[in-house]
């Protein structure tokens, strides 16, 4: 059972809050990926704990048009080609990460 005070057992470090959301998140989501026995949910945990600390993290996709071909020049050739993507943080990550790590195609939602 995923409980706020095993989370802070594994990592001693998450705020309160952090802890409990966490907690209630993977509560529901394990099952929901096959993730089900203890050795999984053991698995799983310490990868979670040691990328993320249990802390709630996102990648910051607001990028302007000239950044985006900075960024990603094989994605971004032009500013025409970034301005699509430009303040639309889901559209931006559905581009440069499709087609990578089992993500499909753009339209697909992947990002």
């Amino acid at each position: 059972m995923i409980i706020p005070t095993l989370l802070r057992t594994l990592r001693p470090n998450p705020p309160p809050a952090a802890a409990e959301t966490a907690a209630e998140k993977l509560a529901w989501a394990l099952p929901q990926y096959g993730i089900t026995t203890a050795l999984q949910t053991a698995h799983i945990l310490a990868q979670l704990g040691h990328e993320s600390g249990f802390r709630p993290v996102s990648e910051n996709l607001n990028y302007s048009a000239k950044r985006l071909c900075e960024v990603w020049t094989n994605r971004f050739s032009t500013l025409a080609s970034a301005a699509r993507c430009t303040g639309n943080p889901e559209a931006l990550g559905n581009m440069v990460y499709a087609g990578r790590l089992g993500n499909g195609r753009p339209a697909g939602g992947d990002g």
